[in-house]
């Protein structure tokens, strides 16, 4: 297995709450937001579909986003904005009430101090190591040889394509170079704009009796809990 993020990371498989939305919306305009979170829905579901949920341990336990009582001008200014996601959310997916207030649910799901929550109800979650297994048996049933530990720092151009360079003065020769690897790809291309943001994964023992199952989110950040 890789040691990159793509097996790190929590596993949600969301597209936006509404207050990261909103978020986006100050400094984006709206075509620029929705498509983006179009990308994201339709990569989730061609995902699945190319995968499979058993493969993948797909769980569609949505997402939930929760506020505090001193969140109350941020929980206002969400669900003012809740038929305009909503509209905007069905022309994407083609499902309605995307989003929807659920603070019945809250007691429930044993919180303390949250006294409202909102439900995109179109989220769910993955199994990411189970993920990159399914996705390697795959390219690797297409023919492709995957080379994990090997740090290339550069590459130039050649008559014959490119020659990438690695860090034991070990040479790649290829006719085509395709640079996929997320937020360090300015290490490679220092003119790219793309700067890596910084996540943190906490995992603890098995919870008994944990209540909580799905995404949550809070200001404009996700969590992953399951039992």
């Amino acid at each position: 297995m890789p040691y990159g993020a793509s097996t790190r990371n929590a596993g949600f498989a969301c597209f936006g709450s509404i207050s990261e939305l909103l978020d986006d919306l100050t400094r984006e305009s709206e075509q620029e937001a929705f498509s983006r979170v179009e990308k994201r829905y339709r990569g989730l579901l061609k995902l699945r579909q190319k995968l499979g949920d058993i493969n993948i341990q797909y769980e569609g336990l949505g997402g939930f986003e929760v506020f505090t009582p001193s969140d109350s001008l941020l929980f206002q200014e969400c669900t003012n904005a809740l038929n305009f996601f909503n509209d905007s959310l069905y022309k994407i997916t083609g499902e309605v009430n995307t989003y929807s207030v659920v603070d019945d649910k809250i007691s429930s799901m044993g919180f303390a101090g949250i006294n409202h929550m909102i439900s995109n109800r179109l989220e769910g979650q993955i199994d990411t190591g189970k993920m990159m297994y399914s996705l390697i048996e795959r390219v690797k049933a297409a023919g492709v040889v995957i080379l994990n530990g090997i740090t290339i720092e550069s590459f130039v151009n050649s008559d014959n394509g490119v020659v990438l360079r690695e860090s034991s003065d070990f040479n790649f020769e290829a006719k085509k170079l395709l640079v996929c690897n997320n937020g360090f790809a300015k290490q490679l291309l220092p003119n790219a704009e793309v700067t890596p943001a910084r996540a943190q994964v906490m995992v603890t023992s098995p919870i008994p009796e944990l209540k909580l199952k799905g995404c949550f989110h809070y200001e404009k950040v996700i969590t992953t809990l399951e039992m």
